[in-house]
């Protein structure tokens, strides 16, 4: 059989008449076939694809944070990213430092047009405060109502 079709019949269970369990039917073989493992809550082929991307993102940044990379390119701002996440000797050395300027910030505001700024700061540097900002193509999907 072929396993790039989008219908698998690998991953039906034809014994169920669609009639009576149209999930069962068109999920039987599937579930029978790739059990929850213990370490998830769900299981599915986009669980399968979100794990396999992940695994091949950090086998690509494991192997660029080995190299010597040349400087200004895409694999040296990769590498020193996470060689920077990973020195553990540093970050405990630096404790809160890097992010004492902001800290200070933050102890600074001290009116509600001081706090506006701020969030407004927040948000134009990357952070979301309070809020988050985004688009999505069907908020039925997102909208926590």
């Amino acid at each position: 059989m072929n396993e790039n079709l989008a219908i698998n019949e690998a991953d039906m269970n034809l014994a169920i008449s669609p009639l009576e369990n149209f999930y069962q039917f068109s999920n039987g073989g599937w579930i029978k076939n790739n059990p929850v493992p213990s370490d998830k809550t769900q299981y599915g082929s986009f669980t399968v694809i979100y794990d396999n991307n992940q695994k091949q993102l950090k086998d690509l940044v494991l192997e660029v944070s080995k190299q010597k990379n040349e400087k200004g390119t895409n694999a040296q701002k990769i590498a020193d990213f996470y060689n920077s996440g990973m020195d553990t000797i540093k970050i405990e050395k630096e404790k809160y430092e890097p992010i004492k300027n902001d800290l200070a910030e933050i102890d600074n505001i001290k009116t509600k047009d001081d706090f506006i700024a701020q969030i407004a700061k927040m948000h134009s540097t990357g952070y979301s405060p309070l809020f988050y900002i985004s688009d999505i193509q069907d908020d039925r999907i997102w909208c926590p109502i």
